[in-house]
């Protein structure tokens, strides 16, 4: 009730993605001006790069890990054992219920700094979440020249358009 009464009282609603404006109420969609997110080139850079994939997926919930993706991309590093990967971002409370493959190492809480080495030190970025706005981690892979991976709908389609793998 009280989001959809500050879009109407808004004098303009400022969503970050078309996706998102789409997914506006009719009456919020005619007064909304998309102005996407902006970022610092120099914050994300690339480094020695690794032939590893990194996972930024925050989630503290087993609902929250199915829709940021992260047992699809578990499922994917099962299969390819000869890949290394890290996803960042999972509560240990739920990675104690997961079955981790040897072959990846999972990171509860890191710093920023972390985060800008593990993107720029990774050659692929993989995001399979089923639900994003305009997600900061595929432009911020982009920075640390790390090619991205996703899935082809909502902001993260349009995020990665012709820039990465859908």
């Amino acid at each position: 009730f009280s989001a959809r009464y500050a879009m109407r009282q808004a004098t303009l609603n400022l969503p970050v993605s078309n996706f998102l404006k789409s997914e506006l109420p009719d009456f919020a969609q005619m007064k909304a001006v998309v102005i996407p997110t902006g970022y610092d080139d120099g914050a994300f850079y690339p480094q020695d790069k690794r032939d590893d994939v990194v996972c930024i997926a925050i989630a503290d919930t087993e609902k929250r890990l199915k829709i940021k993706g992260v047992d699809r991309l578990l499922e994917v590093a099962a299969l390819t054992p000869e890949i290394n990967y890290t996803i960042i971002g999972v509560s240990a409370k739920v990675v104690d219920k997961l079955e981790i493959p040897e072959n990846v190492k999972m990171l509860a809480k890191v710093n920023e700094a972390e985060v800008v080495t593990a993107l720029g030190s990774s050659k692929v970025c993989a995001i399979f979440s089923v639900r994003e706005g305009l997600p900061n981690v595929v432009f911020e892979a982009m920075l640390s020249e790390c090619a991205v991976i996703g899935l082809d709908h909502s902001g993260l389609a349009e995020a990665i358009a012709n820039h990465g793998l859908l």
